[in-house]
């Protein structure tokens, strides 16, 4: 690859340039002047103003070239190597700044182009995500009829007498019985959240006092931290906003979210359970978070998915869980 040729003129910018391409017609106003005033009768003109005239022309005329001439190979190293097709409408200009102006419309064209190509690669995908996650859905649900299949033999062995099991067949049945209820949870879980990504999840808003939630969910994420060993630490705000929200699908994301911060306390660190408010959103924190960096399991998706139904957002910072809601819009909602 050749590097282009510089001109004599280097360092200058282009407006500097035209500056100069105008600087000749200031000289020759001031020729103009100084000759009006020496053609009069009775006077001559000196030596060293002719002479300096005389110089003046040609630096103006080499300055002038110069820039010409660089102007022009740089327009037509803007315009070199488009290939304008035989199919083409010519410019309305044949030269390098109608070519310009040609591939310039070439160009919009294709972004056109592009963009209409790319709001169909979106739609298409977002077609395909629904689809999955309504084929997930069925699936999900045909999963769970199986299961009620499965636990009501393992219930009937438990509960009805049908002969004296021994302790190592009891353990077993048992264990079946809590993984089924276990698979049964995992599997309701995945429903909900393939119901959201295909927006059939069923919400209804209204308006929700937030406190009253985190109190009804009080005594479940109590008992997660003892099991830990921790306390948990309220601090709610005393006049906190309504906000529009499912108050089941609010108490049930709480209830994920700080089962899930539970499991990071210990003896030594408690669970922090905050609520606040500005003008516009309710935000309810808890801390500690999960490690930084890692993916969210089902359960928080889950938890995610129920918050975004609901107009909402839980984010997952370095030291804490937030979840926010809008405070705004509350009007479509009083009831």
């Amino acid at each position: 690859m050749t590097t282009p040729r510089q001109g004599p003129i280097v360092g200058l910018s282009v407006g500097q340039r035209l500056a100069l391409g105008v600087a000749p017609a200031l000289l020759a106003v001031v020729l103009v002047v100084g000759l009006a005033y020496y053609g009069e009768r009775g006077r001559a003109i000196p030596s060293i103003v002719l002479a300096g005239a005389a110089a003046l022309a040609v630096v103006s005329l080499i300055l002038t070239w110069l820039n010409t001439q660089y102007l022009a190979r740089r327009i037509r190293r803007l315009a070199g190597g488009v290939d304008v097709g035989h199919d083409s409408a010519q410019p309305a200009e044949d030269d390098e700044l109608g070519r310009i102006e040609q591939v310039v419309g070439k160009l919009g064209i294709a972004l056109a182009a592009a963009e209409d190509a790319r709001r169909d690669v979106v739609a298409t995908s977002e077609a395909k995500f629904r689809q999955q996650a309504t084929i997930i859905a069925a699936t999900v649900r045909d999963a769970r009829a199986q299961l009620d299949e499965l636990r009501l033999p393992l219930h009937i062995l438990m509960d009805a007498p049908f002969g004296e099991l021994n302790e190592n067949q009891e353990e077993l049945l048992v264990d079946a019985r809590a993984a089924g209820a276990v698979m049964d949870v995992t599997l309701r879980r995945l429903t909900l959240i393939a119901d959201a990504d295909r927006d059939a999840l069923p919400v209804l808003l209204e308006r929700v006092a937030v406190n009253d939630v985190l109190r009804a969910v009080l005594p479940m994420l109590r008992a997660a931290v003892e099991r830990h060993g921790a306390r948990i630490d309220i601090d709610f705000e005393p006049v906190l906003p309504r906000v529009a929200a499912d108050r089941a699908r609010l108490a049930e994301a709480i209830a994920i979210v700080g089962t899930e911060v539970a499991a990071m306390t210990s003896d030594v660190r408690a669970l922090t359970l905050k609520s606040s408010a500005d003008k516009s959103h309710a935000r309810i924190t808890m801390s500690p978070a999960p490690a930084a960096g890692s993916e969210m399991n089902a359960s928080l998706v889950l938890a995610q998915r129920l918050i975004a139904a609901q107009h909402g957002q839980l984010t997952i910072e370095a030291h804490a869980v937030e979840i926010v809601l809008p405070i705004d819009g509350m009007q479509a909602f009083v009831r």
